[in-house]
């Protein structure tokens, strides 16, 4: 679910890493990589920069369904005009989960980043 997506991307971070080509690891750990704390620090910026992309997509998803299920629930198509009616507010409370969607997503500033580090 979720957290596969977020096992992939550790996953790719990882694989990343390891395709350093200007490391080595040390003879009596060869499953290890050596990297400075920068580099460390480096790499945990921009993985959280992805991390809260993730969560901020998922809000914004949670927010789409409930919307998807009132408009699934309490919309009626106008047979003359094609247009969605719903009783009471109902216009106006799809139209504020839509603004509140639109929010949500602007939260996500661009990173341009794939959550590994710059590192040659």
């Amino acid at each position: 679910m979720h957290s596969d997506k977020l096992e992939q991307e550790i996953a790719c971070v990882v694989q990343s890493v390891n395709e350093w080509d200007d490391r080595t690891s040390p003879d009596d750990y060869p499953e290890h990589l050596l990297i400075t704390s920068e580099e460390l620090a480096e790499i945990l910026r921009n993985f959280s920069e992805t991390a809260i992309a993730m969560g901020i997509e998922l809000t914004a998803r949670f927010v789409e369904k409930r919307l998807h299920d009132y408009v699934s629930e309490h919309g009626s198509t106008d047979p003359d005009t094609g247009t969605v009616e719903y009783p009471g507010n109902g216009e106006e409370y799809v139209y504020e989960l839509e603004e509140i969607i639109e929010g949500i997503r602007a939260l996500a500033a661009p990173t341009g980043t794939s959550g590994g580090s710059d590192h040659g």
